[in-house]
């Protein structure tokens, strides 16, 4: 299985998700572009990367109180290093 990345931005709050080489094991992490010191990161099992989106945008939610508006938040980028 090769890695994939995947990241979207709330201003400047980047939410992140990364498929490690384990089927259903997803590295979920959210940090402030400002504040990249704040990067808080962990492990997480999920059954779709949908599932693990939504853990990464919780984070980034709960991490900086932040609320998500359609008009100002990305979607979900495949990216590329």
């Amino acid at each position: 299985m090769s890695v994939s990345i995947w990241r979207r931005f709330h201003g400047d709050i980047v939410a992140h998700v990364r498929s490690l080489s384990e089927a259903g094991r997803y590295e979920i992490a959210a940090w402030h572009g400002q504040q990249p010191e704040r990067l808080q990161r962990f492990t997480q099992h999920c059954s779709t990367v949908d599932s693990a989106k939504a853990h990464a945008d919780a984070l980034a939610r709960r991490m900086f109180g932040h609320h998500c508006d359609i008009g100002f938040c990305t979607d979900w980028m495949v990216w590329t290093a």
